[in-house]
């Protein structure tokens, strides 16, 4: 099951501002009798609010199924110029986004990220220093959190560095 939505708004809003914000993708468990997993696009509109684009229900967030998904996202927005993705980590959201919008950028969450590194390294510093650094505007402020990031001798700069600085860093960011 997918529902997109579909009517004037979505054409004159979202494809207006839709080369200048990511989408977000992500997933969620649905615990209720059902079970599944529901898979979820939503964009910021012209009014720079959340505006839900599209959601599906599935059995699990599989390769095969997220792929189903963005291709009937792909169906009904097209072949938009400069498109964004942000998601998490998982492969199955980097595999479909790769094979459906093979030239849209697709970007990190830093609120994941967030979590997998205060997760791995156990370090509230750590979590907070790559939060500061991603939320930069300038380089000079982007390189001092980094060189702090990189000092840090759990190896967290270089998992950050392996993730891709251009997926999570605002200043490096190919899809601002």
């Amino acid at each position: 099951m997918l529902y997109l939505a579909r009517n004037s708004y979505v054409s004159r809003t979202y494809l207006a501002c839709i080369s200048h914000v990511p989408n977000i993708v992500d997933g969620t468990f649905l615990k209720n009798k059902y079970r599944g997993q529901l898979i979820v696009t939503v964009c910021l509109d012209g009014n720079n609010q959340i505006y839900p684009l599209a959601f599906g229900v599935v059995d699990r967030e599989t390769d095969d199924l997220v792929q189903w998904f963005l291709e009937k996202l792909k169906g009904a927005i097209g072949e938009v110029p400069n498109l964004g993705f942000v998601t998490d980590r998982k492969t199955c959201f980097s595999k479909g986004i790769s094979l459906v919008f093979s030239f849209a950028f697709h970007g990190l969450c830093v609120q994941h990220l967030t979590q997998n590194l205060h997760d791995k390294y156990k370090n509230d510093t750590v979590a907070t220093l790559f939060y500061n650094a991603s939320r930069t505007y300038r380089e000079s402020t982007f390189l001092e959190a980094w060189r702090h990031l990189l000092a840090f001798p759990n190896g967290s700069g270089k998992y950050l560095n392996d993730v891709g600085i251009a997926r999570w860093s605002r200043v490096h960011c190919l899809g601002r």
